[in-house]
């Protein structure tokens, strides 16, 4: 009998911490909502990345956004779960619980013809919640700076802008166009391509023109007009994070090669699909040349055949990083 009656208590006491978690949860959300702000996921890197685009200041003005907060900016887009779901049925309005991270960095030219991610500027929510925000469509907005401090005086003029462009698709400007990436075979060295290599934490991207790739000594018939994002998993990730080198055997990167677009000037997106090369860090001894290490390389075109061809290129261009295990990414930001 005893041991029953403790038993009993030991259920009671878990159900309790349950509903107190609950309720914490809950009065967390309610009082992140109290000024009208919503929170900034710690997670959102690992959400589905929808897309990228550098905006130029005269783009900005072109697009109707103030060039001041919005121009010379590199921005990435990130759906959460419910978002992505909707965004690949089409179903809108959007459920609640939506949501997209959107963090804006500076707009950096290391080459000519070369955009890239520098310094993090600043990071946009939106958040579905149609009681909370019905006066804003239904989403709340907030931006937050890089030390993850509410930047108030932005939230009005971000519903102005979504209602002002996207009033159509739910206040939203995403759209999803996704390649078909399912069951790719492992190519003849092992390396193979996630299916949902856009839900691996994504490091950066740059926009590659012909004389870019030239500078950089990549093939500009192969990189020129590019758009590149960058994405690695987790075992990646955690050196990059610490610094620790070489990488640990199954460290994966991908980088996604679409055409880069040019809808207005100033303006670079992601345009069609390109190709997608993939490096994999194998155990000592077994990489395809000893002058990348224990990297094995491949590409493969949009419908996921391999393209065996580009290995030499990709060894001979990492092999320029032998200082940092012939990976170009740094520490994340």
């Amino acid at each position: 009998m005893k041991r029953n009656w403790l038993q009993t208590a030991s259920i009671l006491l878990g159900a309790t911490l349950i509903l107190l978690l609950v309720f914490a949860v809950q009065l967390s959300a309610v009082t992140a909502y109290h000024d009208g702000t919503v929170p900034l996921p710690n997670d959102y890197r690992n959400w589905f990345h929808v897309g990228s685009k550098s905006i130029s200041a005269e783009a900005a003005t072109t697009l109707g956004l103030p060039a001041e907060v919005f121009g010379e900016t590199f921005d990435a887009v990130f759906a959460n779960p419910v978002a992505l779901n909707d965004l690949r049925s089409g179903n809108r309005p959007f459920r609640e619980g939506a949501s997209f991270v959107a963090p804006f960095f500076a707009l950096n030219h290391p080459v000519d013809g070369l955009d890239a991610t520098g310094d993090l500027m600043f990071t946009a929510v939106m958040f579905k919640d149609s009681e909370h925000f019905a006066d804003t469509g239904g989403w709340g907005f907030t931006a937050y700076t890089p030390d993850r401090q509410p930047i108030t005086e932005l939230q009005d003029s971000c519903f102005a802008c979504h209602e002002a462009q996207a009033a159509d698709n739910d206040f939203v400007f995403s759209t999803l166009t996704e390649r078909a990436v399912s069951a790719v075979p492992a190519s003849d060295n092992g390396v193979f391509l996630p299916p949902d290599y856009r839900e691996m934490y994504w490091r950066g991207a740059k926009v590659i023109r012909p004389e870019a790739a030239t500078a950089l000594g990549l093939p500009p018939e192969i990189f020129g007009n590019t758009f590149d994002s960058i994405y690695l998993n987790q075992e990646a990730l955690g050196a990059l994070g610490s610094e620790s080198r070489p990488f640990p055997v199954g460290s994966l990167f991908v980088a996604d090669f679409h055409q880069a677009a040019f809808p207005i000037d100033g303006l670079a997106a992601e345009g069609a699909d390109g190709f997608t090369a993939v490096m994999l860090k194998g155990a000592a001894g077994t990489g395809d040349d000893s002058s990348t290490g224990d990297w094995k390389f491949e590409a493969f075109s949009a419908d996921g055949t391999p393209l065996s061809d580009l290995r030499p290129a990709c060894v001979s261009c990492h092999a320029s990083q032998a200082a940092n295990d012939y990976v170009f990414s740094g520490a994340p930001q």
